[in-house]
């Protein structure tokens, strides 16, 4: 345990975390995007968690905040474009016991995002399901397993409540996960995932009238174009 020379504790490490999450619209499923730690930590020490699953992360340099440089690890580290991207802020978590090595303080940030922006990711970077991450048998650092099943169950909350309620479109976290684009059919993906019942005809019945449409597109296999439609009130 280190001290200042006011006799304050100073924490070995302070990072920033940010853990995204997307849609996969096929398959029906969450996933989220974690880092698999290697024998040596960023200091070049042993990792105790080596091998393991964590949210990725980097280090709050001396005068930066922690927004910044979540921002900067989205950016450089994870070579996705973030002015886009609107994080949101989980919280901090400082237990002493949460990391062996030390008093290690963790910033963490999340991020909703379309499963097609993660085309792009450094390879350093694994897109795992919510299945994977929760599993008994995978090998999740630190805290970061609880942290990132809250996360979860909140995004599914919301997802719930907003796919067909207009009061909530301020806070819309439906385009976030299906794209600034979307289909009735892919509305109707992400309502199975959480557990909605809503038949085929009320998702394509109601999203006229809570979307806007933007546009068409061909699809294999189907004759008709198929709609696309934004977030949007309709009297806009």
């Amino acid at each position: 345990m280190t001290k200042n020379e006011r006799g304050y504790i100073v924490p070995d490490a302070y990072t920033a975390c940010v853990l995204l999450v997307a849609f996969d619209k096929e398959r029906e499923e969450m996933k989220v995007v974690m880092s698999k730690r290697g024998a040596l930590d960023k200091s070049g020490n042993y990792d105790p968690f080596d091998g393991k699953w964590a949210i990725p992360e980097c280090y709050v340099e001396y005068g930066m905040m922690a927004n910044e440089a979540a921002i900067k690890l989205v950016n450089e580290h994870m070579d996705l474009d973030s002015p886009s991207m609107f994080l949101r802020h989980i919280g901090v978590f400082d237990n002493p016991n949460r990391d062996t090595r030390g008093w290690y303080i963790a910033n963490l940030f999340y991020a909703v995002v379309s499963y097609d922006s993660l085309d792009e990711i450094n390879s350093d970077f694994e897109i795992i399901t919510k299945d994977q991450l929760l599993a008994n048998e995978t090998k999740i650092a630190f805290d970061h397993k609880e942290i990132a099943r809250k996360v979860l169950a909140n995004i599914e909350n919301d997802v719930y409540t907003q796919i067909f309620n207009k009061t909530l479109f301020e806070t819309d976290v439906i385009s976030e996960l299906l794209g600034t684009q979307f289909s009735a059919g892919d509305l109707q993906s992400l309502g199975n995932y959480v557990g909605l019942t809503y038949d085929r005809t009320t998702y394509y019945r109601n999203i006229n009238k809570f979307y806007t449409k933007c546009g068409s597109v061909k699809v294999d296999g189907i004759k008709k174009p198929v709609t696309l439609y934004k977030k949007g009130d309709k009297d806009e």
